[in-house]
């Protein structure tokens, strides 16, 4: 009888676990990218943009605030930015003088699912700083 009630009782549990809600996969998402630096000394010392290691541009600078990017609506982003598509997940981005040193290095991530996103950022050296709606995303880095 025992036995019994322990076999009907690890079925039930099993049932149950195998009922929760498992976080979905993340959804595969075309982004649109601008990306600049505030940095003002990158006028004379121009930065350039690695994504996951592969040279992307210039990093424009663009007279912003460090601690909010730019509106994605503001025509100043749109036409200096850096701009090239990306597909969602996880990133490196690294800015680089003009001798190749690192001077801002960071890891984001930009999750699409279901019923919404998730992002989260992680900066080793120097500053970055990113926003995200639909599928637009401003990036920024800073020595």
């Amino acid at each position: 009888m025992k036995k019994h009630l322990f076999t009907v009782a690890a079925a039930t549990l099993a049932l149950s676990l195998a009922s929760c809600d498992k976080k979905d996969d993340p959804i595969p998402t075309k982004l649109q990218g601008y990306f600049y630096t505030p940095d003002s000394t990158s006028s004379e010392k121009p930065l350039t943009l690695y994504m996951d290691g592969v040279k992307k541009g210039y990093l424009p600078y663009i007279k912003a605030s460090y601690d909010r990017p730019l509106d994605f609506a503001d025509p100043v982003l749109k036409s200096t930015a850096l701009q090239f598509e990306f597909m969602s997940g996880t990133h490196r981005f690294e800015s680089r003088d003009a001798e190749g040193k690192v001077v801002s290095s960071t890891t984001m991530s930009f999750d699409y699912y279901k019923n919404g996103t998730s992002g989260s950022a992680t900066s080793s050296v120097g500053g970055a700083g990113s926003s995200s709606t639909g599928t637009t995303a401003v990036v920024w880095l800073t020595r």
